[in-house]
C-alpha cells in the first residue's frame, strides 16, 4: 500500500477517536443556559402587535370565514404589545387591570372590576358618554336630535399567554380592536377629537341610501354612503324637518372635522327618514309625544368612496370613480 495513504488513513482514524470518545462522555462546552427576553407588559396608548391565534378563531366563526387567521401563526407568547409605529396593528390598549390566577379566574377578574371594556374603548376614541349614549363633545348641549355616535369596534379583555403568566405575569388588558378582526393601519385614539378614524372602524354601505337590502362594506373599499349617526327625536311635533337637517349637518362637520361637510358640493349630508320642513302636528288622540329614530349619513351621489370621512378635516375626499 502507498505510504501516504497510510499516512492519509491514520490521520482519518485518530481523529474519529477524537471526535467520537468525548460523544460517547458526554460533550461539555463552556457557558450558562439562559431564558431569552420575554416581552414587555403593556400599557396604555400600546398597539396590539400579535394577537392570540383563538383571537383570530373567534373572528373567523363570528364572520363565517378563514380570512386573517390563515395568514397568523401560532406563537407561545401571544398577545403580543408594544409602541405604534405606523405599521399594522391589530388593536389598541385602552385600560390595564391587574388580575392574577388561571385564566378563567383572571377573565372573572376583569368582568368584576367594574370596568365596561367597550365604553372605555368608545371614550378613548374621544366620544363623551350621555347617559347611555356617547357623543362628541360640542353635542353636550341641547339639540332637537338625541345623537347615539359609535365606532365599528369590540373592547376585548386579552390575558397573558401560559408561557407569560408562568413566568409571572398578573394583567389584564382592555383592547380595541375593529368589529370585524383584521390588521390596520393608524390609530383609533381620539378620531373625534383632531384625529383620523382608521377605515376597519368606520360603518359604510354598499347603498346611497339606508334600505332593507343594504349591506355592509369595509370603508376601505369602495362604498356609496358612511354612517355619521342614529338619533331620536322625542317628540316630532316640537321641531321641523328643517332643524333635523340643520342638526345632522353641523354634526356631520364636527364629525369630520370639516367646516363643509359637503366638500363644496361633492358630499351630500342627509338624514333618512327623509322628513318634510314642517313640524308634524300633534293629533288629539296622541297620549303621548310621537318620538322619531332617523339616520344621518354621508353619500356621494353617483360617485363611490374608498375611505371614511371621520376626522378627515380639510383633507382630500377618498372619491373612487
Amino acid at each position: 500500500m502507498d505510504r501516504r495513504l497510510v499516512g492519509a488513513l491514520l490521520v482519518v482514524v485518530v481523529l474519529t477517536v477524537a471526535i467520537v470518545i468525548p460523544a460517547r462522555n458526554g460533550l461539555r462546552t463552556a457557558g450558562s443556559g439562559s431564558i431569552g427576553e420575554l416581552p414587555a407588559d403593556p400599557v396604555v396608548g400600546d398597539c396590539l402587535l400579535q394577537p392570540p391565534y383563538e383571537f383570530w378563531e373567534q373572528a373567523r366563526d363570528r364572520a363565517g370565514t378563514a380570512s386573517t387567521s390563515q395568514r397568523v401563526r401560532k406563537n407561545p407568547l401571544a398577545p403580543i404589545f408594544g409602541p405604534c409605529d405606523g405599521g399594522e396593528v391589530a388593536g389598541e390598549v385602552v385600560a390595564i387591570i391587574a388580575a392574577s390566577g388561571d385564566g378563567v379566574t383572571r377573565q372573572a377578574r376583569a368582568a368584576a372590576s367594574g370596568l365596561d371594556c367597550r365604553s372605555t374603548a368608545l371614550q378613548y376614541t374621544g366620544l363623551f358618554p350621555l347617559g347611555e349614549r356617547f357623543v362628541p363633545a360640542d353635542q353636550m348641549a341641547a339639540d332637537p336630535v338625541s345623537w347615539e355616535l359609535s365606532v365599528s369596534l369590540r373592547g376585548s379583555w386579552m390575558l397573558p399567554s401560559v408561557v407569560m403568566q408562568a413566568a409571572g405575569r398578573s394583567w389584564a388588558a382592555c383592547v380595541a380592536t375593529p368589529g370585524l378582526a383584521g390588521f390596520y393601519r393608524g390609530t383609533v385614539a381620539n378620531s373625534f377629537r383632531g384625529g383620523r378614524l382608521p377605515d376597519v372602524f368606520g360603518t359604510c354601505w354598499d347603498r346611497s341610501a339606508p334600505s332593507a337590502g343594504m349591506r355592509a362594506v369595509d370603508c376601505g373599499q369602495p362604498h356609496a354612503a358612511e354612517l355619521i349617526s342614529v338619533g331620536d327625536v322625542p317628540d316630532r311635533a316640537r321641531t321641523t324637518g328643517g332643524a333635523i337637517n340643520a342638526a345632522c349637518q353641523r354634526l356631520a362637520a364636527e364629525v369630520m372635522g370639516r367646516a363643509d361637510p359637503t366638500a363644496g358640493g361633492g358630499l351630500q349630508v342627509k338624514v333618512a327618514p327623509d322628513l318634510p320642513d314642517a313640524a308634524v302636528p300633534s293629533s288629539s288622540s296622541d297620549a303621548e309625544p310621537r318620538g322619531l329614530n332617523v339616520v344621518c349619513f354621508i353619500t356621494a351621489g353617483e360617485r363611490s368612496l374608498t375611505g371614511s370621512v371621520v376626522g378627515i378635516g380639510e383633507n382630500a375626499i377618498p372619491y373612487g370613480n
